[in-house]
């Protein structure tokens, strides 16, 4: 088309909506104003706005889709400004706009490219899951080969819950072909070696510690279903607590030291979902596997020095500085919010926190409810040290951060406080986690707030 009119509009505009469909915004806008320069009309203009929201330029899509329903009424313009002020925090005005490009399209069953794919975005961020689930397969029908509404939907099939099928999902978003790898690529075939000779598959982890601590407990699963050792290659906070909690075939390396190996026995951590299957496909894998050295336990148990009858409770009030920052919906509480816990009789709290919030302990109602080593214990940071801690709490209560999987991960009782929206590793509504049996979800809404919360827990605690 190009090739016949090198400057008709419609054949430029039939190019550049290949090039979006393609998800090469940035080509895009190029061709756009090498085109167009500043004399843009209306569809011009939307296309534009397309490519701003696409790149996370919020602001200038907003400027740009306003400057289009300036001109005319624009089901695309709406879902771009419902993109962009998501992106900026003004939820309602987002779902205001939501609600309008879909009353704008002339067939709600058939919306123009690309509001359904923008759509979707701000119905998964506002946890709409029914919305976004239809928006989602209208998208991906437009594009079946898009990494990020795949990835879209495997998010969505982890908060609904289907495991395995998400994190297959997300995982092939991930890949340059889109596909996985079967469990069968990784089993061995041949003549049998000696056990010294047999390759290792090696779990390299990629993710966050609480995710190292999640997924570590596919190394034994591994050597029991594929007969072959298993190597872990974690961040090294983690090294010495899954060093203790495995014993050959499985060994534990720092991640820095992942050097050359043939890749068909490399496995991304969180992969290994995909590939094996989660929990709702091995009912084994839903057991945690780590625990802290007993040694350890032993040498904090004295150190804490409880009275006879004394309850330790570990509290949990902040995650990291840089998890704040991504957090849409805060999942930090107060720490004077736990004083509910605290006033219960025979209750001696245990903080766990470290860093960023851990200066709200200065200015505590209830500092003296805290256990007489909590100084030595705040400028413990060793994990393993944390995990011996935890371990000799009677109950563990804390915000949606490393703690949480920790505690799980060693089976302690738990009792997880969620803000309004959860990230995927807690679905949407379970009030029980599949991945750690021991661990009460209760989530914010509404209608109940961080103090609603905290006298569920006290009964929950009973």
């Amino acid at each position: 088309m190009l090739k016949r009119g090198p400057k008709s509009q419609s054949s430029r505009i039939a190019v550049l909506r290949q090039l979006m469909l393609q998800e090469c915004f940035l080509e895009a806008r190029s061709h756009i104003e090498s085109w167009f320069g500043q004399t843009c009309d209306s569809e011009v203009l939307e296309l534009l706005s397309i490519c701003a929201v696409e790149l996370k330029e919020s602001e200038l899509a907003c400027c740009l889709a306003q400057s289009c329903l300036q001109e005319r009424s624009s089901a695309i313009a709406h879902a771009v400004l419902a993109a962009a002020l998501q992106r900026q925090f003004r939820e309602r005005e987002a779902y205001d706009h939501l609600k309008t490009s879909i009353a704008l399209s002339s067939d709600p069953q058939a919306l123009p490219w690309p509001v359904a794919r923008l759509l979707a975005g701000v119905c998964l961020e506002q946890n709409r899951l029914d919305m976004a689930d239809e928006l989602l397969q209208k998208a991906r029908l437009d594009q079946p080969a898009s990494r990020q509404l795949l990835a879209q939907w495997g998010e969505l099939q982890l908060l609904c819950g289907n495991w395995t099928n998400g994190f297959r999902f997300c995982s092939a978003s991930r890949r340059a072909d889109l596909s996985l790898p079967s469990a069968d690529a990784f089993e061995l075939r041949g003549v049998a070696e000696p056990a010294s000779e047999v390759p290792p598959l090696i779990l390299a982890s990629d993710g966050t510690l609480g995710d190292s601590l999640l997924f570590s407990r596919y190394a034994p699963w591994i050597t029991t279903a594929l007969s072959r050792p298993v190597h872990l290659y974690v961040q090294p906070p983690v090294l010495r607590l899954l060093r203790d909690s495995f014993q050959a075939p499985i060994e534990v390396h720092p991640i820095g030291e992942l050097t050359s190996h043939p890749s068909e026995w490399i496995l991304p951590m969180q992969d290994a979902p995909a590939v094996f299957g989660a929990c709702d496909q091995q009912p084994v894998l839903a057991a945690p596997c780590l625990r802290a050295d007993p040694a350890l336990v032993e040498v904090w148990r004295k150190r804490l020095d409880l009275g006879s009858g004394e309850r330790l409770i570990g509290i949990n009030w902040n995650g990291s500085a840089l998890q704040a920052s991504r957090e849409r919906v805060s999942s930090d509480i107060p720490l004077n919010a736990f004083s509910a816990i605290a006033q219960r009789p025979g209750v001696r709290l245990l903080s766990l926190q470290k860093g960023f919030g851990a200066e709200q302990l200065r200015h505590c109602r209830f500092a003296d409810r805290f256990v007489s080593c909590q100084n030595e214990v705040s400028h413990e940071v060793r994990l393993e040290h944390m995990a011996a801690l935890i371990t000799l709490c009677e109950w563990v209560i804390c915000d949606d951060s490393g703690p949480a999987h920790l505690a799980g991960s060693l089976s302690s009782p738990t009792i997880l406080l969620l803000p309004e929206r959860a990230g995927w590793r807690w679905g949407g509504f379970c009030s029980r986690s599949p991945w750690y049996p021991t661990l009460h979800l209760l989530r914010r809404s509404e209608s109940k707030g961080w103090d609603d919360l905290m006298s569920e827990a006290s009964e929950l605690m009973n």
